[in-house]
């Protein structure tokens, strides 16, 4: 019964990176089971926290994710069951 409680409380979510908001912190407020749609040029350096788990993070084919230090990686995840698709990558020392 648990399972089928926390598969009903996933939610998909938009976010645009020409927003104020990061990619970061969107990625730490989701839930697991979350999907996270993501348009527009992100430019920043993404973590994902060991805290996350059971997320999806979606690029649609067209957000781009710019790795801003070039001497990081664009994406480090630490978390568990992430799956991350459909962006374009730049910039930084090496993809995720």
């Amino acid at each position: 019964m648990f399972l089928l409680v926390s598969m009903a409380e996933a939610a998909t979510k938009k976010m645009s990176c020409s927003s104020s908001r990061s990619l970061n912190a969107a990625t730490a407020s989701l839930k697991p089971g979350d999907t996270l749609l993501v348009s527009g040029f992100c430019k920043e350096n993404v973590i994902i926290g060991a805290e996350v788990s059971r997320i999806v993070l979606d690029g649609q084919g067209t957000a781009t994710i710019n790795g801003a230090d070039g001497g990081a990686n664009r994406i480090v995840v630490r978390g568990r069951g992430i799956t991350i698709s459909g962006f374009t990558m730049t910039g930084g020392s090496r993809g995720i």
